[in-house]
């Protein structure tokens, strides 16, 4: 009786670790549609198809679940005109990536009365500003850091927003790059047909922070990586979908997708793409929202 009981007992947890290994290895695979919808988010607006990282966040949705966040931080201090601008005073933060030059570029869209009032400052200032179809540049310095930077700062009447750049004659280049994406179709990162892929992979557009990596990162010849973070009920729901030159490659990676997002519950191939997902207690929301950053 005893060693048939052993007997079982061994047979029982070889047959749970058969099964244990064909789960952990086996490859689950879901196909693209033949067609995916087209998008035109806020973030994508002013994104042009060269940044290579681009993470945007959206305080309205963020402090619907939380109304501690976002922490609060200085986006923006000018000195002349006086302007100060905090995370308080946005309801969306962008930043975006530039490779050639080496540029970073942010954009806060403000709520209505912060706007009004930085606008206003900016008329008591006449003669510098270049005006650039319905919006203005102007040189200004920032001392949020403590130190002065010199950069080029971008108003946005249309989205009620601000946009800054560090540095001088590069610095306006890229300025007025970014703001010239919304008059030229399918100039947006939004636009690229695999980004919207990733897009739809992740269940649309619109999240509490979206973020786009626009190079190989730490997974093997991956392209790109799409990261975002929504909130549902009492968990934070944070996905990223990794692009691969094509179907064979994205499921031969599956397993180094697994291997570099190991809190991830659930990881699937989708033709050229691995989608890794993890869902967080939502107390982690304060760390996880930056993660596109």
């Amino acid at each position: 009786m005893v060693s048939f009981v052993a007997t079982l007992s061994i047979l029982t947890a070889l047959l749970a670790g058969t099964y244990a290994y064909i789960y952990l290895n086996s490859v689950p695979v879901r196909h693209l549609p033949s067609e995916v919808p087209a998008y035109e988010p806020i973030w994508g607006k002013y994104v042009p198809q060269s940044t290579i990282q681009v993470g945007f966040l959206n305080y309205t949705h963020l402090r619907q679940a939380n109304s501690s966040l976002p922490f609060a931080a200085t986006i923006l201090r000018l000195s002349a005109p006086s302007v100060v601008l905090t995370s308080a005073d946005a309801v969306y933060f962008e930043t975006m990536v530039f490779e050639i030059p080496n540029s970073t570029l942010d954009i806060a869209f403000l709520t209505q009365a912060k706007f009004a009032a930085v606008s206003e400052e900016f008329e008591g200032v006449s003669g510098f500003g270049i005006k650039f179809g319905n919006d203005t540049l102007y040189a200004v310095q920032d001392v949020a850091s403590g130190k002065p930077v010199l950069g080029w700062l971008g108003l946005i009447p249309e989205d009620r927003a601000v946009a800054f750049v560090a540095g001088l004659n590069d610095a306006k280049a890229i300025l007025i790059t970014a703001l010239d994406v919304p008059n030229h179709a399918s100039s947006s990162m939004a636009d690229l047909l695999d980004v919207r892929q990733m897009l739809w992979v992740t269940g649309g557009a619109y999240h509490v922070s979206i973020g786009i990596q626009n190079f190989t990162g730490e997974i093997s010849q991956s392209h790109k990586v799409l990261t975002t973070v929504d909130v549902s009920g009492q968990r934070v729901n944070v996905t990223r979908v990794v692009q691969f030159p094509d179907a064979a490659t994205a499921y031969a990676q599956y397993g180094a997708v697994r291997e570099g997002y190991k809190s991830a519950t659930n990881v699937v191939v989708y033709d050229a793409f691995v989608r890794a997902s993890q869902l967080d207690a939502l107390s982690k929301l304060g760390g996880d929202y930056r993660l596109v950053l």
